[in-house]
């Protein structure tokens, strides 16, 4: 750690000290007058803040260097505080120290990362409901004066309005909100739309099936059409032989596809089943937890061959199970 960075953390890391600080160059507004100052502290931080502020400032290969790793530790030399305030909640205040010969251009966007990663520490220690204010602070001393580039991250943008408009404000797309017929207007897209807003449904519903399979008859890029239907196999509650029928009787050119990846994901489901099939068969009532794998085999849409050949189950108790899952269907 240089010689600048030791001077300021250490006179700096005295809430005393740094109170009398803000006192001097907070704005003479709402601000100064909400925050308790006589309540600063500082703020132990986390290893995971460390560590990513370590890597913001020189990269990520350092952390596969742990001897490196933890001498860097050192080098983060910014401070974090806490203050209560007279009107709600907290406030979160950093300062940063600016001593580089050169003056960064980008020193608007160092801060914001660096102030969001002492956020997001607030946040995963405290839970708040609502996040804390956060201000920041820039001590520059340079010969290069006034300083010359923008400390805010907004100047930097081309276009100031639309970073105003945009910049941190994600735009939503909820597909609670959206119909499935909204959604099949739009084209190639539809299916991943579809796939990904139904797949949390706790039952797939007829209809939906349908939409997705219509989905799938209007996509232009057949590739998307596999990738998606995979993706609906391993992810929607819903009958795997009703996915079959209703992908042949849309896309009945493509039999080979569908009669393969249905083999995969058999061959998938069963794997995954096997280590649990294995510690069942020592376990106590190893016969009713087949049965009941057996059953779950079924819904997802194995054949009764494959579920006796994985469960060692009579081709007589699982055809009984079999007939039973498709009742419960009707």
């Amino acid at each position: 750690m240089g010689a600048h960075d030791l001077h300021f953390r250490k006179i700096f890391s005295d809430p005393i000290m740094f109170g009398e600080v803000l006192r001097l160059y907070l704005p003479e507004d709402d601000i100064k007058r909400d925050l308790k100052l006589g309540t600063l502290r500082l703020r132990k931080l986390n290893a995971s803040f460390i560590r990513n502020m370590v890597i913001l400032n020189y990269g990520e290969k350092v952390a596969e260097d742990k001897q490196l790793f933890e001498q860097l530790k050192e080098e983060i030399a910014d401070l974090v505080f806490t203050c209560e305030r007279h009107s709600t909640g907290e406030a979160v205040i950093i300062p940063h120290f600016e001593h580089q010969s050169t003056p960064d251009l980008n020193i608007s966007l160092r801060c914001a990362l660096y102030d969001i990663s002492a956020l997001k520490d607030y946040v995963d220690e405290v839970k708040p409901e609502k996040y804390p204010l956060v201000l920041s602070f820039i001590f520059y001393h340079g010969k290069q004066s006034p300083y010359p580039h923008p400390t805010d991250i907004k100047e930097m943008f081309t276009n100031r309005e639309l970073a105003d408009k945009y910049f941190l404000k994600p735009i939503l797309v909820d597909y609670g909100q959206k119909s499935d017929q909204e959604l099949l207007e739009h084209g190639d897209v539809a299916s991943t739309e579809l796939a990904f807003k139904h797949q949390s449904d706790s039952k797939i519903k007829p209809e939906t099936i349908k939409n997705i399979m219509k989905s799938f008859s209007n996509c232009t890029k057949l590739e998307l059409v596999h990738e998606n239907y995979r993706y609906i196999l391993n992810t929607w509650e819903t009958s795997f032989d009703e996915l079959k029928a209703a992908y042949l009787k849309h896309m009945a050119d493509d039999k080979e596809f569908i009669m393969t990846a249905m083999q995969q994901f058999e061959e998938k489901i069963l794997k995954q089943h096997a280590p649990m099939l294995k510690a069942e068969g020592k376990a106590e009532g190893a016969h009713l937890a087949h049965l009941a794998t057996a059953r779950k085999l079924l819904i997802m849409g194995l054949e009764v061959a494959k579920v006796v050949e994985a469960t060692d189950l009579s081709k007589e108790e699982v055809s009984a199970l079999a007939e039973e899952v498709k009742a419960s269907r009707h």
